[in-house]
C-alpha cells in the first residue's frame, strides 16, 4: 500500500526525530515526539497500525522488545549525504552512461586539436581517446608570484629519554642515540614489554546453548580465574529505582554505565556481554600476529575489505573482519589512518540513533601503493606481476609545466599529461604501435592490479585492473594515461605485451591550489568540465621533497595563456562555483537540526545548521591554515572600516580558543587598538586587537567565498518587544553549542528572522518545546510557585572555564592525572596561587559550617556543590553526576579530574564566592604523536614521565565536545634542557623510544 504525499512528508519528520536521539526510541516515544513537534497526531490512515505504516515506508528498522518496538532509521538513509557524494563520483566515471559527462570542448589552440573520447547522449556510445602528434605547447608564462606556505619549525633535539635530560656534549651523536635507546629500553621491564598471551581457545565464546553470562564464566574457568563477581548500583529515576552493573575480570572493569535497567538480571546480561566483547577483541589481538607492513600497505588491505561492503561496515567490527580476512591483528592506529591519513579512501559516519560508527569505501579512490609519483603504477610485487611501467620523471626543476588536462574529476584530482616528446608525443607513438601490432588475445584469468590493454570502440588504452564489480563479467579499470576509472566487460580486456609498458603511466594528479575545500562539496562536477581537453600552464606549488614525503596530489595554479591577458583558471573556477554551486545557509520548511551559538539581548536566536551546512568544512580548513603556520605572514592592521569593506579576516576568539571568520564592523575611538568584528558563522560581535586579525583571501580563497553560516530567528508566539529580560530568559534555556530541532512557522512574516518553534532534548531524552516553556515562565508572577507543567531543562550554571592562550602560544601546566598520550589532565600554573587561596578558605569555611543536606530530593544533576574528598581529607568543588540511592551520590571533583561515589553526608551547598575561580582541570592530549602497536607500553611510560610534573606547553589546538561547553586541548609538552642545548620535547621521547609514531 502506497503512502500519500502528506504521509511521505511525515516520514521525513520521523526520520529526523530518530536521528536527533542518541538512543533509538520506542514506537510510543516516537509517536509522542511527532505529536509534540507537529502539534498533531501521525496520520496512519489506510494502515492497520503505526507499525504497518512505518514498515510500508521502508525507512525504518523495527526491533521487537517486550510489548513494543524499538525504531531506528536505516543505515543507508542515515548516510544519504555520503552516499550521494559517492554516487556522484561513480556516475561521471562510468563510460557510456547517459548524461554523466559533457562532451569535451572542440577548439583550436596553436595547432593543437585534442580529441578525447566523450559520451554521445543520444545513443550512449563511447568515442575513443586519440592522442595527436606534434602538440605545440604555449611557452609564454608571465605568471604572478605564488603564495609560499610557512612550515612549522622542525624540532629534532637530541635527548636522553630515560632521564628526561640532555645527553652530555662529549658523547658523539651516533653513539648517544644508541645509548639513549638502550637506557630507554632498560627503563621498562621485560615483563612490561612482552604482550600478554591467552592460553584459552580462540572460539571459547561460540559454545552453543550458552548465553553471555555462561560464556564469561567459561572463560574464567579456562583461565583459572575466580568466577565473575557482579556488583549492582541503584539509580533513582522518579519514584522508582533502576540498576547499573559492574564486573571485574583480570584487572579490567566492565560496566553498563551510562545505561540503567529495570532489573538486576538485565543489567547483568548487558554487563557480561560488554565484558565478553572486550575480551574477545583483546584475545584476538594477542593470538593473531600483528600486521607488520607499512601504512600504505595497511590502508590498501583495509580498503579491499571495505570495498566488498558497499553498504558500510560497523567500525567496531572491523578488527574481526581484518583477522578473518588476513589472519593478522590490525594495528591500533587503524582508525586514525582512515580519518587523518587516507580520507580519500574511507568515509566514516556516526549514527545519531546508536552512536555507532560506520565506515564506507570512497568509490574510485586511488590506492596509495598505486598512486606513487601521482601516476597510476602499482608497487606491490605480491599482487602484481613483473610487468610494471616505470615511474614518470617529473620536471621538478621547472616552476611551470605545460599540460593537457585529460580528466577534471574534483578540485583535488585534476588528471593531466605533460606535453613534450618524452611524454604526450611518446604516448601518441605508443598507441599507434599498439594498433599496428594488433590486439587479439584475451587473458585466461583477469587479476587485480595487473596491467592490460582495453579496446574501447576500436581504440586501445593501457589500463590497470582495480577490482571486479558487482555486475557479472565486469571489471573496474583505471586508465593509466588519462586518470579515469571505468567499468569494462571482460571481452574488452586484452593481454598487454611487456614492451607496451616501457613508457611510464602518463596520468598525473594535480590539486587546484586554494580550492581543495570544494572537493567535499556536491554539485560542482559540471563546473570542472571547462578544464577537460585544455592545454594550460600549471604553476607548481608542491616541492619535490614534499611530494616524495606525502605522495599525494601536486598542488598547482592553472593558467590559460592563449589570450592577451593570462587567465587564472583557479580563480575563474572559484567564481563559477560561488555563482552556481554554493547555496546560502537557510532554514527549510520542515525540520532543521541546529547548533545554537548565541541569544541577543533582544531575543534574537542565532545558530548554524548541524549537518547540512558548510560549518564542518570551514572548521577543517581553518585548522589546516593554523597548522601550516601561515597566519603571521598575512596579519594586517585595520585602520579604516571603509578600507576593509568587502574583505573577510580570521580573528582569534578568546572565549572559545579558536580562529573564526570575521568581518570588521567598527573602530573604537577611545581604545585605538581595539576593533569590533562580526563573526559571520556565529552571528555574534567580538572585540579584537587590530594587529591580530589576518586577511583571509591569501590564506584560503575557498573560505572567502563560502556563504556565512549564521542564521537568525525568533520564537513564534513570544511577544518580547525587544525586552532584554526575554534575552536573559532565553539564554537560561539555550546554552552555546546546544543542539536543537527547529521548525519554521511562517517564512512570509520575516524572511530574515523567521518565527520558529524550537524543541530540545531533556536529560532523559524526551522532546520538549522551548516555546511552551518560555510562555509558562513569562506568565508566572514573581511570588508564584513553579508551574509543574513547565518542562524541566536542567540547565544548571557550571564553573567558568579557564581562558586559554592564543593558538601556538605558551602556558605553564602541571599534569594532575595521566592515563596515556591521548588523554591526560592538567592544571594551569597561572591560577595556582588563586586556587591555593580558594582551597584554604574553603577548608576554614566548611570546618564551621556543618549543615548537611538532608535528602537527595533537592539535588540537581550537574549542579556544583562542596564535597569532602576522603583521599586528600579536604573539601573540594564537585559536580553532581548521579544519585545512586538516598545515601550515596556520584560526583566529579572538577579541579582534580577524578570521579568518586561519596555518602550524602559529605555533600554541602557551595556559596557563590567559591564558584568564581575557573575550573582547574583541563582535559588534554599530546601533540605530534599517534598510537602504534605498543599502546600499553606507551601509556605506562607516559605516566612515569608526566605524573605530578610541571611542564612548559604550547597550545596547538582546541576541540569542542558536542552539546556541551567542554573542550579538549592539544598540548606540545616540553621541559627546558641545559643552557645551550635547547628544549626536551615529550613527543620526541616517545617517538624515539618506538612507543608512538609521529603525527603527520
Amino acid at each position: 500500500m502506497s503512502l500519500t504525499a502528506t504521509q511521505n512528508e511525515a516520514i521525513e519528520v520521523l526520520v529526523g526525530l530518530c536521528s536527533s536521539l542518541k538512543i533509538a526510541p520506542t514506537i510510543t516515544q516516537l509517536l509522542q515526539d511527532y505529536a509534540d513537534f507537529e502539534g498533531k497526531q501521525l496520520d496512519t490512515s489506510n494502515f492497520k497500525s503505526p507499525v504497518d505504516f512505518l514498515k510500508a515506508s521502508g525507512r525504518f528498522e523495527l526491533i521487537p522488545t517486550g510489548n513494543t518496538f524499538i525504531v531506528s532509521s536505516k543505515i543507508n538513509l542515515e548516510s544519504l549525504h555520503i552516499l550521494s557524494m559517492v554516487e556522484k563520483q561513480k556516475t561521471y566515471n562510468v563510460r557510456g552512461a547517459p548524461g554523466m559527462r559533457k562532451p569535451p570542448q572542440k577548439f583550436h589552440q596553436k595547432g593543437f586539436r585534442p580529441q578525447n573520447f566523450h559520451h554521445n547522449n543520444n545513443n550512449h556510445q563511447q568515442q575513443a581517446l586519440r592522442p595527436l602528434r606534434n602538440v605545440a605547447p604555449n611557452a609564454r608564462n608571465p605568471l604572478p608570484k605564488s603564495i609560499s606556505p610557512v612550515a612549522d619549525p622542525n624540532m629534532t633535539n637530541p635527548f636522553d629519554a630515560a632521564t628526561f635530560t640532555k645527553v652530555p656534549k662529549n658523547i658523539t651523536p651516533a653513539k648517544s642515540v644508541q645509548n639513549r635507546l638502550a637506557v630507554a629500553k632498560r627503563s621498562i621491564s621485560n615483563d612490561d614489554m612482552k604482550p600478554v598471551r591467552h592460553d584459552v581457545p580462540v572460539e571459547w565464546w561460540s559454545t552453543e546453548n550458552m548465553g553471555v553470562v555462561g560464556h564469561l564464566e567459561q572463560y574464567c574457568i579456562m583461565k583459572q580465574l575466580p568466577p565473575p563477581d557482579y556488583t549492582y548500583f541503584k539509580v533513582k529515576e522518579g519514584k522508582t529505582y533502576k540498576f547499573q552493573c559492574r564486573v571485574t575480570i583480570e584487572e579490567a572493569t566492565y560496566s553498563t554505565y551510562p545505561e540503567d535497567f529495570e532489573t538486576k538480571e538485565k543489567a547483568k546480561i548487558v554487563c557480561a556481554a560488554r565484558a565478553v566483547e572486550n575480551i574477545k577483541l583483546s584475545q584476538g589481538i594477542t593470538q593473531y600476529p600483528l600486521f607488520d607492513g607499512d601504512d600504505n600497505e595497511l590502508a590498501c588491505k583495509m580498503y579491499e575489505i571495505v570495498r566488498q561492503h558497499s553498504t558500510g561496515i560497523f567500525l567496531q567490527e572491523f578488527p574481526n573482519l581484518f583477522r578473518t580476512t588476513y589472519n593478522q591483528s590490525i594495528p591500533s592506529h587503524y582508525i586514525s589512518l582512515m580519518t587523518d591519513q587516507y580520507p580519500d579512501l574511507f568515509k566514516i559516519e556516526e549514527l545519531s540513533t546508536t552512536q555507532k560508527k560506520i565506515v564506507y569505501p570512497v568509490e574510485g579512490a586511488v590506492l596509495p601503493r598505486l598512486a606513487s609519483q601521482s601516476s597510476l603504477v602499482a608497487e606491490s610485487p605480491v599482487e602484481t606481476s613483473s610487468l610494471l611501467p616505470p615511474h614518470i620523471q617529473l620536471p621538478w626543476t621547472q616552476q611551470t609545466w605545460s599540460i593537457l588536462v585529460t580528466f577534471a574529476e574534483t578540485t583535488t584530482a585534476v588528471w593531466c599529461n605533460l606535453l613534450g616528446k618524452e611524454h604526450y608525443e611518446a604516448r601518441v607513438d605508443l598507441y599507434d604501435e599498439i594498433e599496428l601490432a594488433g590486439i587479439t588475445e584475451h587473458p585466461t584469468d583477469i587479476i587485480t592490479n595487473e596491467y592490460y590493454i582495453a579496446v574501447v570502440h576500436q581504440c586501445p588504452h593501457r589500463i590497470r585492473i582495480v577490482g571486479k564489480t558487482q555486475e557479472n563479467d565486469k571489471w573496474t579499470c583505471r586508465f593509466i594515461d588519462t586518470g579515469e576509472e571505468e567499468s569494462l566487460e571482460s571481452d574488452q580486456i586484452y593481454i598487454c605485451d611487456k614492451k607496451f609498458l616501457e613508457l611510464p603511466a602518463q596520468a598525473i594528479q594535480l590539486s587546484l591550489e586554494g580550492l581543495s575545500l570544494f572537493a567535499e562539496i556536491e554539485n560542482i562536477d559540471y563546473c570542472l568540465t571547462e578544464l577537460n581537453d585544455k592545454v594550460l600552464v600549471a604553476k607548481i606549488h608542491t616541492t619535490e621533497e614534499e611530494f616524495r614525503k606525502h605522495r599525494g596530489a601536486i598542488s598547482a595554479t592553472l593558467y590559460d595563456t592563449t589570450t592577451e591577458e593570462d587567465i587564472n583558471m583557479n580563480d575563474k573556477l572559484m567564481e563559477k562555483i560561488r555563482e552556481t554551486a554554493l547555496e546560502p545557509s537557510k532554514l527549510n520548511e520542515k525540520m532543521n537540526c541546529m547548533v545554537i551559538t548565541h541569544v541577543s539581548d533582544k531575543g534574537v536566536i542565532l545558530g548554524h545548521l548541524k549537518e547540512t551546512g558548510y560549518m564542518e568544512l570551514i572548521k577543517k580548513e581553518i585548522k589546516k591554515i593554523v597548522k601550516e603556520g601561515k597566519l603571521k605572514e598575512y596579519a594586517k592592521t585595520v585602520t579604516s572600516i571603509v578600507e576593509s569593506e568587502g574583505e573577510l579576516y580570521l580573528a582569534y576568539n578568546k572565549n572559545t580558543s579558536n580562529y573564526v571568520r570575521a568581518k570588521p564592523t567598527g573602530l573604537d575611538v577611545n581604545t585605538p587598538d581595539v576593533l569590533t568584528v562580526t563573526l559571520i558563522d556565529y552571528g555574534t560581535d567580538l572585540k579584537v586587537n587590530k594587529k591580530e586579525i589576518y586577511r583571509l583571501r591569501p590564506l584560503s580563497k575557498a573560505l572567502e567565498v563560502i556563504p556565512p553560516q549564521a542564521i537568525r530567528m525568533r520564537l513564534h508566539g513570544i511577544n518580547n518587544n525587544d525586552d532584554q529580560y526575554m534575552g536573559s530568559l532565553l539564554r537560561g534555556f539555550l546554552k552555546p553549542n546546544m543542539t536543537a530541532l527547529v521548525k519554521v512557522i511562517d517564512f512570509s512574516v520575516d524572511a530574515k528572522e523567521p518565527p520558529v518553534s524550537i524543541f530540545v532534548r531533556s536529560a532523559k531524552g524526551t522532546l520538549q518545546s522551548l516555546n511552551d516553556a518560555i510562555t509558562s515562565q513569562t506568565s508566572l508572577s514573581p511570588l508564584c510557585d513553579k508551574d509543574p507543567a513547565v518542562p524541566e531543562f536542567n540547565l544548571v550554571p557550571d564553573l567558568p572555564k579557564f581562558v586559554l592562550p592564543v593558538i601556538k602560544q605558551k602556558m605553564q601546566v602541571k599534569v594532575i592525572l595521566s592515563q596515556s598520550p591521548q588523554m591526560f589532565y592538567v592544571q594551569p600554573k597561572s591560577l595556582q596561587k588563586g586556587f591555593q587561596q580558594l582551597a584554604s578558605t574553603m577548608q576554614k569555611y566548611f570546618e564551621t559550617m556543618n549543615e548537611a543536606l538532608e535528602s537527595t530530593a533537592t539535588l540537581q544533576n550537574n549542579g556544583i556543590y562542596a564535597a569532602y574528598r576522603e583521599e586528600t581529607k579536604e573539601w573540594c568543588r564537585a559536580k553532581l553526576l548521579n544519585i545512586y540511592d538516598q545515601d550515596h551520590i556520584k560526583v566529579s571533583f572538577s579541579d582534580y579530574a577524578c570521579i568518586d561515589v561519596i555518602p550524602l553526608k559529605n555533600l554541602r551547598d557551595l556559596p557563590s564566592q567559591f564558584k568564581l575561580l575557573p575550573e582547574q582541570a583541563i582535559k588534554a592530549k599530546l601533540y605530534g604523536v599517534k598510537p602504534n602497536a605498543k599502546v600499553g607500553e606507551a601509556a605506562h611510560r607516559f605516566i612515569n614521565l608526566t605524573k605530578n610534573r610541571e611542564f612548559e606547553a604550547v597550545l596547538m589546538e582546541v576541540d569542542k565536545v558536542p552539546d556541551s561547553l567542554d573542550r579538549v586541548v592539544t598540548l606540545d609538552l616540553y621541559i627546558e634542557g641545559p643552557e645551550g642545548e635547547g628544549n626536551i620535547y615529550l613527543r620526541e621521547v616517545l617517538i624515539n623510544e618506538g612507543l608512538a609514531d609521529p603525527q603527520n
